[in-house]
């Protein structure tokens, strides 16, 4: 599967607000998105509790609309516990240690209000890890006999035509199974 990043050069993948570019778009060509309920919403820059507006941040948060209680009995529009929270940094940005520290923050603070499992995405340039979150951050990667990711780290490259097919495999499971 011939990665559609390849002609992306270092300059791009140095810049942060580009590389959440691209992942803001392959979020949404996984996760549907729209305003009805049961379709997904991104927020940039979402903060772990509603609360909070200050300080840690995800760059990119999946959540599903979902029907909450509203004022006098209405059902009101409300967001899910997260799906998948994602921090991306440009490929000089912070170490996969300081990126890992700063997901697993803003999980632990999320958790707070509720626990909740979440699907996590880390980047830095065209590299990514997977992982998921079960009150720990668990480290992910795709295990092709099995057709499905397990425990383990892995440094894909989205610009390699192998690894973004298995990039792409992994985003495809990722969106239709809970961790």
């Amino acid at each position: 599967m011939a990665s559609p990043y390849t002609a992306y050069g270092a300059a791009f993948w140095a810049v942060e607000y580009r590389v959440n570019g691209v992942w803001n778009t392959l979020l949404h060509r996984f996760w549907a998105v729209g305003d009805a309920i049961g379709t997904h919403i991104i927020s940039p820059e979402a903060y772990p509790r509603p609360e909070l507006t200050r300080g840690l941040m995800a760059d990119l948060l999946v959540s599903t609309l979902k029907a909450g209680p509203g004022p006098a009995g209405a059902a009101t529009a409300t967001l899910s516990e997260p799906v998948v929270v994602y921090e991306g940094k440009g490929s000089n940005g912070d170490t996969w240690d300081q990126l890992e520290d700063q997901l697993e923050s803003w999980c632990s603070e999320s958790a707070r209000l509720a626990p909740f499992r979440a699907w996590l995405i880390g980047t830095r340039g065209s590299m990514v890890r997977f992982y998921y979150w079960a009150d720990a951050l668990v480290s992910q990667q795709w295990n092709a006999a099995r057709g499905r990711p397990v425990n383990g780290t892995l440094t894909y490259d989205i610009a390699n035509a192998r690894q973004w097919a298995i990039v792409h495999a992994m985003l495809l499971h990722m969106s239709g199974n809970r961790p």
